[in-house]
This record gives C-alpha cells, structure tokens and sequence, in this order.
C-alpha cells in the first residue's frame, strides 16, 4: 500500500516537468498573476535535457536577419529540427524568439557573451545562419531563480503521474512525492495543466548497453509526457518517426555542431560535399542533414566517420572548447584531458546513436493547449513543434500566458481527488510498492 495526502493541492496553473519549458512557463503564469505549481521529479537546477547548458538557440533576430523573415522560416524548416513542425507554430516561434531572447539575457544568461549576435554552427554555406552562439552553462540556475522571483512555487523530487478530466477537461493531476524514504501519492486540484516534462530517452539500448545512462540527452526523461496525454485523450502525432542524434562514440553526448572540423573516412576523405576547411561560422553541417552517414559508412565498409580538428585555427579550436563546455560536455573534456586525448592530434570516431524522442508526441495549437480543454504541451513532449531549448523556451512562455489566462476565468476548483482515478492509481502503486521483486 502506498500512503496518499488526502489534502488536495490547490493551483490555477500545474506545470508537470521543470525543464526550459516548465520553467518559462511558470515565470509567464505567475508573472500574469496566476498561482503556479512547477513539479519535478529531480530538482530544477540541473534537470532535464537543459541540465548541464546548451550553447545554440534558434532565433530570428532582424538587425541581424533583416526584416524578411521568410528566408529565416525556411532555414528552420531545412535544419534538423524542422522537417515535422506545423508551418503556423514555426512561425510564431521565430516572431517571438528574440523576445526569449533578450528575457534570457536581462535575467542573467549570455546570449551574445563576444559582445554581439553571433551566429555559427550548423549552418550551410551562403545561407542565412540561424543558431544564434550562447553561454548556457547556468541556465537552469537563473531560470529556477527566476521562476521563485515570479512567485511561482517549485515543488522538487515530485513524480507526476496523471492528469485528472471532467467532462473532458482537466481539473486535476496526480503525482507522487520521493522526498522521504516512503513514497506519498499528492492529489493536484488544478485549473489548468502543462505537459512540459521532456524527451523520451532509453527506448533502445544506448551506444554502451552496461552504461545505462550513458545517452545522449537526460536518462531520466522516459516520455512520460506522452504517455500522461495519451491515457487523458490528447492527439499523439509522428509517433512512428523516432530521432536519432550523433556524436562520438561511446560517449554519449549532444553537440556535434559545436565541433570545428570535418567529417573524414579512415583515409583522410571529407565525406560530406558542404566544406573544404573547417571554419567556426559553417561547421560541417553533413552530419545535421545526414546523421545516417556514421552508420551508412559503417555499413558499407568504407567507415568508420571521424571528427578531424587537425585544420582547425587556434582560435576556432579555443572556441570549440569553449563551446562544449557551455553545451554541458565537461564529463567528456575531463574524460578526454585525463586520457591524453587531443582532437588537434587525434581524430574522434562518431557515430549514430539510439533512437529517442524529441518532437514527437503531444499535438497543440498556437496557444499551447491541446485537444483536451485546459491541457497545454510544450518543449520535447511536443509533436508537431521542435526547437529544442530554444522553441521549449518559446512554446513554454506561450503556454504558461494562456494557461494564466483560462485559470483566470474560472471561478472554482473542482473535486479532483473524488474520482475513480484516484482509487485506481492508489491501488496500482500499492502494488507495485508491495512487490518482493521485479
């Protein structure tokens, strides 16, 4: 048996997940005067995805871009975030990513730490480049800060499990509390929810089966966002098309565009057809466009693909470091320091890793909300939308200020915790819990 809080929690706003999304959503909710509960399973200041930092977000920035924003919009919709997104929330993403921008930036973040809009990596030659340079390293910090400042309350080590309906709106959500060494079911009475809980990670086996965690993005992110809808009746959307990143091998880790070099076969060939040299501004954008490379040459025989640094500027090379760093990559600089691995000298293998998903799930409409009245999506579990930390701080703005707004006009909370959900979930996780094994 699992011991229940039969006190309800009382909140306008309930935002499952405390990652970029979660977080933004929370600091736009309670900034509108709505009372906000931001739960997560781990602790907000390095949970998620954004754990460890990041150092690209996508944006249009029109002193930057110019005043088109066409060739922008068509610049996402090639990248390797674009190509499952609707043409309606892409658009309303870049019409308001400056403005995350500079929130981010006022609040504590870096986002032009040279001293001006840079924009490099994954980038295709003679085209506009996107993916504006940042210094992410502490964003979950300023943004857990910055959530508390709003007034929105961060409820830490809270697993939520499910959202409540009546009459096919949400009016509630369950989760349990692993604070203390016995678990404690929480019953939410909520106006208003936001699905902002992360990615779908370990699915399959990662590039080191033993090595568990060993993935690229967060290993506790288990799509439960996904599921959460699914079993409340929201539309999933390009289920059947799981992403599948890159980076060196053996070594899990996101950011292959912050590298500085070219991809190269054993003998020494480029094998992309977009650069000659490597040059911070371009990258070599083969392995966004064809992340399939590092396997297809392995299967053809003519692999394995490297990561040759060996041309790259002193600069440029400095830069990199710099880069990985803000990505959140310092387990594998130390790892690569301490085995005298230098990428100026030695080429790192790459490879295709498992299939994960991002951008595939939960379908919204411009406001955030979902087909369910008062259920609202954003960042990873997100299916007809990606950005990344970029369209999670975007789409989680968006969604936090209508969730506000709907909390707003509604007089009362309801029941939630009299429904049969609630008996049901007692008696499963009681199970669970009474279980000599397995």
């Amino acid at each position: 048996m699992i011991d229940i809080d039969r006190k309800p929690i009382e909140t306008d706003v309930l935002i499952m997940g405390g990652g970029i999304a979660g977080l933004m959503a929370g600091i736009r909710a309670a900034g509108l005067g709505a009372s906000v509960v931001i739960a997560e399973k781990a602790n907000t200041r390095r949970s998620g995805c954004g754990a460890t930092g990041n150092d690209h977000f996508m944006c249009y920035i029109p002193e930057v871009h110019g005043s088109d924003i066409g060739p922008i919009f068509e610049e996402y919709r090639r990248s390797q975030v674009g190509g499952f997104s609707d043409a309606s929330l892409a658009m309303l993403f870049l019409r308001q990513s400056f403005d995350r921008v500079k929130d981010w930036e006022e609040w504590g973040i870096s986002m032009r730490p040279w001293g001006h809009w840079d924009f490099s990596g994954h980038a295709f030659p003679g085209r506009p480049r996107v993916w504006l340079k940042y210094a992410g390293h502490n964003q979950k910090a300023v943004l857990t800060r910055k959530a508390k400042e709003t007034g929105a309350r961060i409820i830490n080590r809270l697993q939520m499990t499910d959202v409540i309906t009546q009459g096919g709106e949400i009016v509630g959500a369950i989760g349990i509390s692993t604070r203390k060494e016995e678990p404690v079911m929480k019953i939410f009475r909520a106006k208003c929810v936001i699905l902002a809980t992360g990615c779908g990670s370990r699915l399959y086996p990662p590039p080191s089966p033993g090595w568990l965690f060993n993935t690229a993005n967060c290993p506790v992110c288990t799509g439960s966002g996904q599921a959460i809808g699914y079993r409340a009746g929201a539309r999933l959307v390009n289920m059947e098309f799981p992403q599948r990143h890159a980076g060196p091998r053996y070594f899990g880790r996101c950011g292959k565009a912050t590298w500085i070099g070219l991809y190269k076969d054993p003998q020494g060939r480029i094998v992309g057809p977009f650069v000659k040299k490597a040059d911070k501004k371009l990258g070599d954008i083969t392995g966004d466009i064809w992340s399939s490379v590092f396997t297809d040459k392995h299967r053809s025989g003519e692999g394995p693909v490297y990561m040759d640094c060996s041309t790259t500027s002193d600069e440029d090379f400095q830069y990199m470091m710099w880069g990985l760093v803000q990505e959140g990559n310092t387990g594998m600089l130390d790892y690569m320091a301490r085995e005298g691995i230098d990428p100026r000298k030695h080429m790192v293998e790459f490879m295709q890793y498992e299939p994960f998903l991002v951008g595939r799930g939960i379908e919204i409409d411009e406001k955030g909300e979902t087909c369910i009245k008062g259920l609202f999506a954003a960042g990873d579990p997100v299916g007809n939308f990606r950005a990344d930390c970029a369209g999670a701080a975007t789409y989680g703005w968006i969604a936090g200020e209508s969730a506000a707004g709907r909390a707003g006009r509604i007089r009362k909370f309801q029941t939630a915790e009299k429904g049969p959900l609630v008996e049901e979930s007692q008696d499963f996780y009681g199970r669970i819990l009474d279980r000599g094994q397995g």
